[in-house]
């Protein structure tokens, strides 16, 4: 299994952290995400992938770039770097978490999703 569970650096300071990993079925998505504790499972995500042929799946669970170092290009090009590391590892499709915090939650989602599908759009 292919995993990535590590710290961001940049000149000698960590300014983030990745988690991700390569699903090859189901069984192993569930054991990752476990969406067994939804009421209908994967099945409503799976049926809006772009192929039926979507295994193996690259999940990224965790992109975090610390607040002193956003708005520099560094999550940008993590997520690049993510989207060709899982290609080279053989994953068909991707999914990208989104996750959000702050004062305006619902802002913040957006923004990252917009940003996530702007470079998956170019991958």
């Amino acid at each position: 299994m292919v995993q990535w569970r590590r710290e961001l650096t940049r000149a000698g300071e960590t300014i983030g952290k990745l988690e991700a990993r390569i699903c090859k079925n189901e069984d192993d998505l569930n054991d990752w995400i476990d969406f067994r504790k939804l009421s209908e499972g994967f099945a409503p995500y799976a049926v809006q992938m772009a192929s039926a042929d979507i295994w193996p799946i690259a999940v990224l669970v965790d992109l975090e770039i610390y607040p002193a170092f956003q708005r520099r290009g560094f999550g940008r090009a993590t997520l690049r770097q993510f989207l060709l590391d899982a290609g080279a590892e053989g994953a068909k499709s991707v999914i990208l978490r989104v996750g959000w915090y702050g004062e305006d939650p619902d802002a913040q989602r957006a923004w990252r999703i917009a940003s996530y599908s702007r470079e998956v759009s170019r991958s």
